[in-house]
Formats: structure tokens, C-alpha cells, sequence
């Protein structure tokens, strides 16, 4: 599917860093991705894709889920991303799993397109 092509072309740019990429899949179709980066101390979710027809099912909150309890496994104390400052069902989302807004991050994507950073402590 798209998400996977998309999914696989992203793991294989962050590859030589440190990507780990988690697939969520429902039977034989991915439904969601996202692609992490680690450091000593932290976590980073670069990137959480549930395309439109699988949103508002969980899937987002799955695939985060599983980076926060690898991070935690892994000794990590923190978690970190940037979300689109427009993008409301993502902030919720973030927000409802403990997440907390540290930084706004003006025309972070382009001009007048700002981005928030968040944080969650895993410690």
C-alpha cells in the first residue's frame, strides 16, 4: 500500500541513524507507521502516519504507545516531537498520552507553518 512504500522509503533515509520503524497492520494491510530515532537519553518519534480511513481507531495511540514502552525499555528519559501547530487531532492525541508542549517553533515547516516541540518524561 502507499503507506508502506512511504513508510519503507522513510526507515531507509534514518536507517544509517538510528530509524526504527513500527508497522501497525490490520490482518495483511499496514494501517500506520511510525519512525523513531534514539539517542543515549532520548527518544524522538520523527514521524506517526494512520492514513484518513484508518483514523479515529486507535492506531495512532497504539503505534505511540509501543514507542514510549521501547523507550522506556531502552533506558530512555525523555521522549520527544514536533506536531504541525494546525494539526488539533494530533496535539489531542499527544496531549492525552502525556505529552507536554516545551517549545513553539516559528515557521518550522515553511513560512507561516509553526510547529509545537513536546516532551514526554519517560523517567
Amino acid at each position: 500500500t502507499d503507506c508502506v512504500a512511504e513508510a519503507e522509503g522513510v526507515r531507509a533515509e534514518l536507517s544509517a541513524r538510528g530509524g526504527v520503524l513500527l508497522c501497525a497492520m490490520r490482518r495483511t494491510e499496514a494501517v500506520g507507521y511510525a519512525l523513531t530515532r534514539a539517542n543515549s537519553l532520548s527518544l524522538s518519534v520523527v514521524r506517526l502516519f494512520v492514513p484518513p480511513s484508518h483514523r479515529r481507531k486507535g492506531v495512532g495511540r497504539l503505534l505511540l504507545s509501543r514507542a514510549l514502552e521501547a523507550a522506556s525499555s531502552g533506558r530512555k528519559q525523555l521522549c520527544r516531537l514536533q506536531v504541525e501547530e494546525s494539526n488539533s487531532a494530533a496535539k489531542a492525541l499527544y496531549m492525552s498520552t502525556g505529552f507536554r508542549q516545551v517549545d513553539f517553533l516559528r515557521d518550522y515547516y515553511s513560512v507561516g507553518r509553526h510547529a509545537l516541540l513536546m516532551e514526554h518524561d519517560l523517567g
